[in-house]
């Protein structure tokens, strides 16, 4: 006789719980990539109106505050939210909620679909979008749009409501990234291709969400079509060496994917095939030298574009046709199972040697950083630590630094890349060629353990004694 109701378990509800419990364990501090920096800040100023210092000269006078950012402003208009509700370093719970939430439409819309649970499990491997978890970026929102315009398109079809909520989504996602437009396009021009109903309520919906992203887009920027210059260009030269990348990183960091793609029987297989033959046409071409600039960390930061493709690769493959798949249902959820604390808890380590820079810049009597390397130390000086200016080395000059006869500058270098050791080196050559006149004393040398070097100097004018 049972004196207990039932309970039920459900153990991809307990895996969600698990990962909030594992991200707060090894909760992020530092901000992994420099364009992290400026959605940050463009969340502060939207939020408190606080004016961007960043370009300010090192002595009193006339200070041109500039945009702090010129992305999209979906990223950091969601980051408010989450400054208002825990002030600036919540703005880490972001991604991973986005994550989580975008896994949650991604179980309903394979529940639809009669089709194994475990293939959740198989989205959550894409390396890339784990690591980026631990990231202010738009590659979270954009995967958790992705997701929920699958999961309305496919569920709320046969109504109006549904369509129009479908497409609302899709116009949304331009809000995160233009970009975003080259997964949405194959489904709204294949809903006319093949009459499906409410068709018109569909694109009614998208052009309802994209006039957000043109209305915002006026108020901030002034501009309803503005689009940030990447400072990149679109090469076909690159398309090769991209495809190539992105076709391994497919098949290997997303098992698969592109084979169970070709044997799915899901009646939209059409379109997603053209999602993805978009996506890798378009970054294709992007010349991004990601390896050349960054290494080894290229596999997040260009992988990262593909983020969106996530869910609409795992419907395909969880609607292949496969043989036996015993293995896969145990091989999936362990896999996941490791891969998300390996990862949170080695950017929890990367974390933790940022700190070791912070500390030392810290501890520097000064108000005003000179910094000649202006793009690294965003990521180690910056609102969410202290309220310190940090000023562009590279573009001050001793005639306007004579208000103080004692200034500390410094220079972060990485050394992964022949490019990175190249800007260094030149950084360095900046600093000395430009302030012969004054004594340059070197007060801090620390290297980390992933390969940053931080240098301090003290600059002193000749004729001054300390």
């Amino acid at each position: 006789m049972r004196f207990l109701p039932e309970v039920r378990i459900n153990y991809w509800a307990l895996g969600g719980v698990a990962c909030v419990f594992i991200f707060a364990l090894f909760y992020p501090t530092h901000f992994l990539i420099a364009d992290e920096w400026q959605y940050f800040e463009q969340a502060r100023n939207w939020s408190t109106g606080s004016t961007n210092t960043y370009l300010c000269p090192p002595c009193p006078g006339p200070c041109n505050a500039a945009r702090p950012g010129e992305y999209p402003p979906g990223t950091a208009l969601l980051a408010i939210l989450f400054i208002w509700a825990g002030g600036p370093t919540a703005v880490f719970w972001q991604s991973l909620l986005c994550w989580l939430l975008g896994l949650w439409a991604i179980a309903h819309t394979l529940r639809q679909y009669d089709a194994p649970a475990y293939w959740i499990a198989y989205a959550a491997l894409f390396l890339p979008a784990l690591a980026l978890t631990r990231t202010l970026m738009s590659d979270m929102p954009s995967f958790l749009l992705a997701a929920l315009f699958l999961r309305v398109f496919l569920g709320w079809q046969n109504n109006r409501a549904g369509r129009f909520a479908a497409g609302f989504i899709g116009g949304l996602a331009l809000l995160f990234r233009e970009t975003n437009i080259l997964w949405v396009l194959p489904f709204l021009s294949g809903a006319l291709v093949r009459k499906l109903p409410f068709a018109t309520f569909l694109w009614a919906g998208f052009l309802a969400g994209l006039v957000l992203r043109l209305l915002s887009s006026a108020w901030l920027y002034d501009h309803p079509f503005f689009v940030k210059d990447p400072g990149i260009s679109f090469a076909l030269r690159a398309l090769p060496a991209n495809l190539f990348f992105y076709s391994v990183l497919l098949m290997v960091l997303l098992p698969g994917s592109l084979w169970l793609w070709w044997n799915s029987r899901h009646p939209s297989r059409s379109e997603i095939g053209w999602c993805a033959g978009l996506l890798l046409l378009a970054y294709g071409c992007y010349d991004y030298p990601a390896f050349a600039k960054s290494g080894y960390k290229a596999l997040v930061l260009q992988g990262r574009f593909l983020v969106p493709l996530v869910p609409f690769l795992t419907l395909a493959a969880a609607t292949a046709t496969l043989g036996a798949q015993r293995w896969m249902k145990t091989g999936l959820a362990l896999a996941a199972g490791i891969l998300f604390p390996a990862v949170q808890a080695a950017g929890w380590w990367f974390n933790t040697e940022q700190k070791k820079l912070t500390a030392a810049l810290n501890q520097l009597p000064v108000q005003t950083h000179i910094s000649f390397s202006p793009e690294e130390s965003v990521k180690y000086l910056n609102a969410l630590y202290d309220s310190k200016k940090i000023v562009n080395g590279l573009e001050v000059f001793p005639d306007g630094m004579k208000c103080q006869t004692q200034w500390y500058v410094h220079l972060l270098s990485r050394s992964e890349t022949t490019e990175r050791r190249k800007k260094a080196n030149w950084g360095e050559q900046v600093l000395f060629n430009r302030f012969k006149a004054w004594n340059i004393v070197p007060v801090h040398n620390q290297l980390i353990g992933d390969g940053t070097r931080l240098r301090i100097w003290r600059l002193q004018l000749r004729g001054n004694h300390e």
